[in-house]
């Protein structure tokens, strides 16, 4: 297996390919499975007490469930872009990029500190 994601995502099509599952990853159905994916991966800290990362990760078992299922996440991610033709490494650069210029760091303060008001208050 690579860890370039380009040949991750040429092996997961190759991978559909093989077991003639392709007619089946209609955009509609990426999306839904991204969504349900995403779901699981949320389940697994549904009644946690919203713990740290560092407390987290001291949790073995924890973190493998939590691994696999944002593998799932990705899977579809990619096979969303293979679908529509665009590559993801791109989109989310071009992303990070918007991000950087819509949450300046004055803005990003002022997030920063409403949430904390927020938060106090609950």
């Amino acid at each position: 297996m690579s860890n370039d994601l380009t040949e991750l995502q040429q092996e997961y099509i190759a991978f559909l390919e093989q077991r003639d599952w392709t007619e089946f990853h209609t955009p509609q159905n990426v999306a839904q499975a991204i969504n349900i994916e995403a779901g699981e991966l949320l389940e697994l800290f549904l009644w946690h007490d919203n713990l740290d990362s560092e407390q987290i990760v001291e949790r073995d078992e924890f973190v493998e469930e939590v691994r696999l299922e944002l593998a799932d996440v990705v899977i579809y991610c990619m096979a969303m872009a293979h679908q529509l033709d665009f590559e993801l490494v791109a989109a989310v650069a071009e992303k990070l990029e918007r991000n950087d210029e819509r949450f300046h760091p004055e803005r990003a303060a002022e997030i920063r500190r409403r949430t904390r008001q927020w938060s106090q208050e609950s």
